[in-house]
């Protein structure tokens, strides 16, 4: 943690952004009221982060164990079993999903995929076409962090349209998939008498 109170002169002083030293009598109460109140709360929040972290860690251990325990029964390594897995409580109230999915990266050629997309969208001016330009403009749309939906993107490869500069787009788009890991899900759910399931909120993604 940084520095952000100290005396000097006997004067109570406080360290703004700028690293400045500021007579803490000379900020406005709501400033330090501000101040006071963030750093009450990150000590739990990073405590709670820190026992998100452990949990997810433990939950999949353990879970990984138990596949281990239940493929041996058929000489079979855990590391075999592979793709989405649901695992139940006897009476069905509670599940456990694990869950993987492929990290993808896009190169260089998505841009010239995008560029070819470009011209076909400008030559197409009516029917079908006209409609799915809609679709092809919204799935190079970024999020507000900048990031382009994958999915949407890799989703346009199922439209079959006679048209050589759209086929050669798509062969960029292909040709520009990488695959740079993959990610494990757990997730967990609680399904009432009426069969209505319930996740069980963990925000948990960045850990």
């Amino acid at each position: 943690m940084k520095e952000y109170k100290t005396e000097i002169n006997g004067s109570e002083m406080m360290i703004d952004a700028q690293g400045r030293y500021v007579p803490c009598d000379t900020i406005r109460a709501v400033d330090l009221l501000r101040d006071e109140l963030i750093r009450s709360l990150i000590p739990e929040v990073e405590e709670i982060s820190k026992k998100l972290a452990e949990l997810k860690a433990k939950a999949f251990k353990d879970v990984d164990d138990f596949l281990a325990l239940s493929a041996s029964q058929y000489g079979v390594k855990s590391k075999a079993i592979k793709g989405n897995i649901t695992l139940k409580t006897f009476n069905g109230e509670y599940e456990v999903r694990l869950a993987s999915a492929d990290n993808i990266e896009f190169d260089e050629q998505l841009q010239v995929a995008k560029e070819l997309i470009d011209e076909c969208l400008t030559e197409w001016c009516d029917g079908a076409n006209a409609k799915l330009a809609v679709i092809v403009k919204d799935a190079f749309k970024v999020d507000r962090k900048g990031r382009l939906d994958k999915n949407r993107i890799l989703g346009l490869r199922k439209y079959e349209i006679e048209d050589e500069k759209w086929k050669r787009a798509m062969e960029a788009i292909g040709n520009s998939v990488s695959v740079t890991g993959r990610r494990r899900y757990i997730r967990f759910f609680r399904i009432d008498d009426s069969g209505r399931e319930y996740q069980i909120q963990l925000n948990w993604t960045d850990f």
